[in-house]
C-alpha cells in the first residue's frame, strides 16, 4: 500500500517499505506463481529505482535479484496461464530493462521479452485481434499487460512489435 508508506513531505519511509518487503522477500520464491505474485512482481519492479537511495544495497540487490531471477524462470517455461506468463516472462523484463538499460544482462532480458510478448500475442489471438475461446476470462489481464508493455517500449524507443503484431493489438 504505497499510500501507507508516503510521509507529508512525499518521501517514502524506508521503515515502513521494509517492514513490507521483508516479508515478501522471505517468502516469494515459494509461493504458488500466480497473477497476484506476478502483480506484485511488477510493483517491486517499477519501484526499484526509487528503493535504491532508500534500501542498504544488500536488500535492494536481494529485491532486484529476486525479480531477474522471477524473470528468468518464467522464461524457461510455462509459469501458470498466459496472462501470468506474460506478465512474468514478458512485462516483468521489460521493466526491469527499461528501468535499467545500462546493464547488460538486463538489456537482454528485454529483447527476450519483446519476442515474448510478440509470441503471445499472436498464440493467444485468432488472427483478427480476438481471443481463442479458453483465453476469454484472460482478455483484461491480458491486454492491460500488453498495454502497459507497448507504453514502456515506446518510452524506451525500442519496437515492441512489428506491424501485423500492432495491428493485433489495436484490433483487440
Amino acid at each position: 500500500n504505497l499510500d501507507s508508506w508516503m510521509r507529508p513531505s512525499g518521501k517514502l519511509r524506508s521503515a515502513k517499505i521494509i517492514q513490507w518487503l521483508e516479508p515478501w522477500l522471505s517468502t516469494a520464491e515459494e509461493r504458488e506463481i500466480d497473477t497476484e505474485l506476478a502483480s506484485e512482481c511488477l510493483g517491486w519492479a517499477y519501484l526499484l529505482p526509487n528503493l535504491a537511495a532508500l534500501l542498504p544495497a544488500a536488500v535492494w540487490s536481494e529485491v532486484y535479484d529476486g525479480l531477474a531471477r522471477f524473470a528468468d524462470n518464467a522464461s524457461q517455461g510455462d509459469c501458470g496461464g498466459p496472462d501470468t506468463d506474460q506478465v512474468l516472462a514478458g512485462e516483468l523484463p521489460l521493466v526491469l530493462s527499461y528501468q535499467f538499460p545500462e546493464w547488460e544482462q538486463c538489456r537482454r532480458r528485454g529483447a527476450a521479452a519483446r519476442s515474448t510478448l510478440k509470441t503471445g500475442i499472436k498464440e493467444l489471438l485468432d488472427g483478427n485481434g480476438l481471443p481463442h475461446c479458453q483465453n476469454l476470462d484472460l482478455v483484461r489481464p491480458l491486454l492491460a499487460c500488453w498495454t502497459r508493455s507497448s507504453y514502456l517500449a515506446r518510452a524506451a524507443g525500442v519496437s515492441l512489435w512489428g506491424s501485423k503484431t500492432q495491428l493485433q493489438f489495436e484490433w483487440l
